[in-house]
């Protein structure tokens, strides 16, 4: 079966967070600074795509920043935990479309849907689509998606289109694509490598791939020549490392927006099913069960239960979330426009209980 990999890539994450969460920042160039004393020292952590048509990039030093920012420019002092709470949210999402997942940083993941595709990259593409509805409904984000044969062809299709990109490289036209690409853009060459390439007269990622290996031998070492031609040769062997999942979950949009306890009750019921038939699929049960409600003005709430026995049974979830989104609506006015169910603090199935208990079970 063809192996697919997707390399997800939040658009300038922390500046794109930060307009989610002021509006009136979406038409302005946004820089974000990880500051050390004063607004002017320190460097840029991320910045929009219309500081960047300032010439403002990541790492650039905030002075120099400010010299090349315009009037309208807004500079904000990086949150790093808030960027972790959403971050966190979105990972959930991606993970639920992967066979395998992993991710690199808070922006940045690799999914493998070799089988949940049947190695079909027109099912990866549909599948990819489909996710990046979800995180945009979810939080109003845009990520650019690459498609390819392994993590490194999907890493750099994932750069080839930005912002909101999707991008799909199949095996039969992965080293056309990067024969044309300059060698700094090559996965992991960086501006000395890609100096010393230039001195040997490989400007390209195609001319690496065409080297004769002994040549690289002799500027790199055997090992460091071999991965720098397999990868400009489109072959990367590293597998997507697979990561415990903390938590399954399913959100989804509501048909209309609404506070009607009827009518989420019976949208939970739905979700909680899905979610547990996942937990039996991962061969799992969980413990705490969360309520998880977004509203019409973009706030999200989260409302959470431990219960006494681990579970991976419907009705148990559904009652339990039904309750919190219940308890929720009667302490708050927010309309919500999605809702979503959680169950997290895994055991497997073995450690909880025999056969599982469900509130069905006590009914007369």
């Amino acid at each position: 079966m063809q192996r697919i990999v997707l390399h997800v890539d939040l658009d300038s994450f922390y500046a794109q967070v930060e307009m989610v969460r002021q509006p009136e920042l979406q038409d302005k160039p946004v820089v974000v600074g990880m500051f050390s004393r004063d607004e002017y020292s320190g460097a840029v952590a991320t910045a929009n795509y219309k500081a960047r048509e300032l010439g403002i990039r990541s790492a650039l030093p905030l002075r120099t920043a400010h010299e090349r920012a315009t009037e309208d420019t807004v500079f904000l002092p990086a949150d790093k935990t808030y960027y972790n709470e959403v971050s966190d949210r979105v990972m959930a999402i991606i993970a639920e479309y992967g066979d395998a997942f992993e991710s690199i940083s808070v922006d940045e993941a690799y999914i493998e849907v070799t089988e949940r595709c049947e190695g079909n990259f027109q099912k990866a593409q549909l599948l990819a689509q489909r996710m990046k509805q979800d995180i945009w409904q979810a939080e109003a984000l845009t990520c650019s998606v690459g498609i390819g044969s392994n993590k490194l062809v999907a890493k750099m299709a994932s750069d080839a289109d930005k912002p909101d990109g999707l991008t799909v490289v199949r095996p039969e036209e992965a080293q056309a694509f990067l024969a044309p690409l300059s060698v700094e853009e090559l996965y992991s060459v960086g501006p000395k490598t890609a100096t010393v390439l230039r001195e040997h007269n490989m400007e390209t990622i195609g001319d690496i791939a065409a080297a004769e290996p002994q040549r690289l031998v002799h500027v790199f070492g055997q090992n460091r020549a071999q991965e720098l031609q397999q990868f400009a040769q489109a072959i990367d062997e590293r597998v997507v490392a697979q990561q415990d999942k903390k938590q399954l979950s399913r959100i989804t949009t509501l048909a209309e927006d609404t506070r009607d306890v009827a009518t989420i009750c019976s949208v939970i019921e739905r979700l909680a099913a899905d979610v547990c038939e996942r937990l039996v699929a991962h061969g799992v049960q969980g413990k705490t069960i969360t309520f998880i409600a977004m509203s019409t003005e973009r706030d999200a709430y989260t409302r959470s239960q431990t219960i006494a026995q681990p579970c991976a049974d419907t009705t148990t979830v559904a009652q339990t979330c039904s309750d919190l989104a219940e308890t929720f609506l009667a302490e708050h006015d927010a309309v919500l426009r999605r809702i979503g169910v959680r169950v997290s603090h895994f055991v497997s199935s073995g450690a909880g209980q025999s056969a599982q208990t469900s509130l069905s079970s006590f009914a007369s």
